[in-house]
C-alpha cells in the first residue's frame, strides 16, 4: 500500500508503520505471521534495537476480551516476554 501498511491475508490484522520506520525482518520466523520494521529516523544509531511490529499465532479464542481485558492482555505478554528475557 502506498503508506507502507501489510496486512493479514484474511484482513484480520492491518499494520501502519511509521514514516520513520523501514522493514526488518526476522532472522527466524517464529509465529504464524510477523512483520517488524527497525527505526531509521534521525539519530537511528542511538536507537538501533527499536523495533516495532506485529506477531500472529492462532488463538483457541475468538476474541481477546473472552481471554482478559485489553491492559491485562499486555500485562500478560509483557510477563512472558520479560520471563524469557526478552527486551521489550
Amino acid at each position: 500500500a502506498d503508506d507502507g501498511s501489510v496486512s493479514a491475508a484474511d484482513g484480520s490484522w492491518s499494520y501502519i508503520p511509521g514514516t520513520d520506520f523501514a522493514p526488518s525482518p526476522p532472522l527466524l520466523k517464529t509465529h504464524a505471521e510477523e512483520v517488524t520494521y527497525k527505526y531509521s529516523g534521525p539519530r537511528a544509531s542511538d536507537w538501533k534495537y527499536f523495533k516495532a511490529g506485529v506477531t500472529a499465532d492462532p488463538t483457541r479464542i475468538d476474541s481477546l476480551r473472552e481471554f482478559d481485558t485489553v491492559e491485562g492482555v499486555g500485562d500478560r505478554v509483557v510477563k512472558a516476554e520479560m520471563a524469557k528475557g526478552g527486551i521489550l
